[in-house]
């Protein structure tokens, strides 16, 4: 039977590790936000690290939320995680700059926008915690460095692509644009569910990636 519990420990977990920090955030405010007892939380995690850790593994592994584990969860449970995740996001890294190979004959600007935004949103509370806690993130802040550079090139040899074959308009600063574009895909993407000051609803991720997306084909397509 799913524990709704661990549902909620990941939401609010990684909000708190976000928004306030890997360090500062303490066993109790994780309690006073999921409504968990203290006692009943050590009943699932060992300890703080614990968490992180199942929060980092469900970024790329979502259904890890499902499964029956031994209880009280504890590091060891996560071994080799920082492989899996650079592992994960090298895979992704690949596949999305696979349709470079034919000079993307097979691929639009839309897809390649669609496909962009997927990525962001699946990896989204793996890259804020990195990026919010670079301290506590090990070896991730190294290859999180190499892993954004590595996406931007990606996509801005796209946009070249796409300008070229006259699909979007001329651009006076490509580079720019290109990361005007990638900024627009996180907001909607990772920020607006995640670390978003001045957004108080629930916005759906179908809505984001429509309104996202929408604004970045009426702005640049031909």
């Amino acid at each position: 039977m799913k524990d709704y519990r661990f549902q909620k420990i990941y939401e609010e977990g990684s909000k708190l590790f976000i928004n306030q920090g890997y360090s500062r955030t303490q066993i109790r405010d994780i309690v006073k936000v999921t409504g968990i007892s203290t006692g009943a939380l050590y009943s699932l995690f060992v300890s703080k690290k614990a968490i992180l850790f199942f929060i980092l593994k469900c970024t790329i592994e979502p259904d890890l939320i499902k499964y029956d584990f031994k209880l009280p969860i504890d590091e060891n449970t996560f071994t080799n995680l920082e492989e899996e995740i650079m592992k994960a996001f090298d895979n992704n890294n690949f596949k999305f700059g696979s349709h470079l190979e034919n000079d993307a004959q097979d691929y639009s600007y839309e897809t390649m926008l669609s496909d962009a935004f997927d990525i962001l949103t699946r990896y989204g509370v793996g890259c804020l915690f990195i990026e919010n806690n670079p301290k506590d993130s090990g070896r991730l802040w190294n290859y999180y460095i190499k892993f954004r550079q590595k996406f931007f090139d990606t996509f801005s040899e796209y946009i070249q692509i796409f300008i070229e074959r006259g699909t979007i308009r001329q651009l006076l600063y490509p580079q720019h644009c290109t990361r005007l574009m990638i900024e627009t895909l996180s907001w909607w993407g990772m920020h607006v569910h995640l670390d978003a000051f001045e957004v108080k609803e629930k916005i759906s991720v179908e809505i984001a990636k429509k309104v996202s997306i929408d604004s970045l084909i009426h702005s640049y397509k031909m």
